[in-house]
């Protein structure tokens, strides 16, 4: 919670518990509360550690993935995968869960036509095989999100004023 209202002391704060940590628990943690802060400038500074030696390999997908369920990084975490793809394609891209999972964090959330198609074309241009069906899937879900929003855009906000 100190993360969802924090500023930057509070994020080195946590970055020095996540450098004492002495169990690997508590330093996953630590990772984990860096991803709910809600400054642009925070958020990517949780996605650039994500990939440096002092997150293992097999951690830094469950940081990304919490940084794009993360409404203030949803589109930050995106951006990020795709400006470092070349890199979560060699640690990943050969197959494995771990790739799945990073494309399901970073696009299942999307609810717009034109994030579907820029998802499209971005695994168009860079296709991984061992995950087609899932980008098929995340596509799909974008689809049905942005479906289910235009329906109910005005009933899901009169709820959300009336009940907030």
């Amino acid at each position: 919670m100190a993360a969802f209202g924090g500023d930057r002391s509070t994020f080195d704060a946590l970055r020095e518990v996540e450098r004492r940590a002495t169990l690997q628990e508590e330093k996953l943690r630590a990772l984990a509360a860096l991803t709910h802060f809600q400054q642009r400038e925070l958020l990517q500074d949780t996605l650039e550690l994500s990939l440096s030696p002092v997150v293992r390999s097999q951690d830094t997908i469950r940081v990304v993935a919490g940084v794009a369920a993360n409404p203030h990084g949803r589109d930050l975490a995106w951006e990020f995968v795709r400006a470092n793809w070349a890199e979560f394609d060699r640690r990943y891209g050969g197959g494995g869960f771990l790739i799945v999972r990073l494309i399901e964090s970073v696009t299942s959330s999307f609810t717009t036509l034109a994030k579907e198609r820029e998802v499209a074309e971005f695994f168009l241009a860079h296709p991984v095989p061992a995950a087609t069906r899932t980008v098929q899937q995340c596509l799909e879900r974008i689809r049905i999100n942005s479906r289910w929003l235009s329906r109910n855009r005005m009933e899901a906000a009169a709820w959300l004023t009336a009940y907030t």
